[in-house]
């Protein structure tokens, strides 16, 4: 027996032993095991892209490392409402993709800051979701994370709410530390989803009137707008940036 079966032997045997003691399962499918599984591990290789919706808010471009379908989705899921708070490290790495594709090879001059979680929904979960995934590619970059937006108000549950919905409930939401006495960075935001773009929309609206630059926004992944055909943007679209 080779060592590189001896060493899946012994994985499988750990993984068999850790759901049948312990009761643990891959996060992306429900396998028997430690983690996420090898299969589950795919949806989490970048298939970077640029998102587009029919009347798009006034936006700098926003890329998405993948698509919310499952596993991606279950893991994306557990990680903001299941309490996986280690699934943030895999899951960065679509952030970290998107990172490169808006600010290639300018990555030392960029700052991350993350799309604020509502406070109810941060006590309700026992951390910050965005806070933790913007942390972590903020650290496979070698980029500062800083937190310059904040909420001002709660905006609900955008469970049930159609796109002008959402887009009135988050309206003056948020408000952003003034650029004043810092030298003024370009900024990617990161969020792990988009919708319809609302939350992404009043983070940029917040940002910009406080006097930053937004350079573009980077998430985990993108939902399937119903009736439309998933398709990927050429990067060399991407130079517009707001000044």
């Amino acid at each position: 027996m080779s060592t590189n079966e001896r060493g899946r032997m012994l994985a499988e045997c750990v993984s068999a032993a850790t759901h049948l003691f312990l009761g643990a399962a891959c996060p992306g499918c429900g396998r028997a095991g430690l983690g996420v599984c090898i299969a589950c591990r795919a949806a989490l290789e970048p298939a970077v892209h640029r998102v587009e919706r029919p009347r798009w808010p006034q936006l700098p471009p926003v890329v998405a490392g993948g698509v919310y379908k499952p596993p991606l989705s279950h893991l994306v899921v557990a990680h903001k409402e299941r309490g996986c708070w280690q699934l943030a490290w895999p899951l960065s790495g679509l952030v970290a993709a998107g990172v490169r594709v808006i600010a290639p090879g300018e990555t030392p001059g960029i700052v991350l800051v993350p799309v604020p979680s509502g406070a109810q929904a941060v006590r309700q979960r026992g951390y910050d979701h965005c806070l933790a995934l913007t942390q972590a590619a903020g650290r496979r970059l070698g980029v500062p994370v800083r937190r310059f937006v904040r909420r001002s108000r709660a905006a609900g549950d955008q469970a049930d709410r159609d796109r002008a919905g959402r887009l009135a409930a988050q309206q003056d939401t948020m408000v952003a530390d003034a650029v004043a006495g810092r030298a003024r960075a370009r900024i990617v935001l990161v969020d792990d989803i988009v919708t319809t773009g609302a939350t992404c929309a009043e983070a940029v609206r917040a940002l910009r009137a406080a006097g930053h630059e937004v350079a573009g926004i980077a998430v985990a992944c993108e939902t399937v707008v119903r009736g439309r055909t998933h398709r990927t943007s050429r990067f060399g679209d991407f130079s517009g940036v707001d000044g």
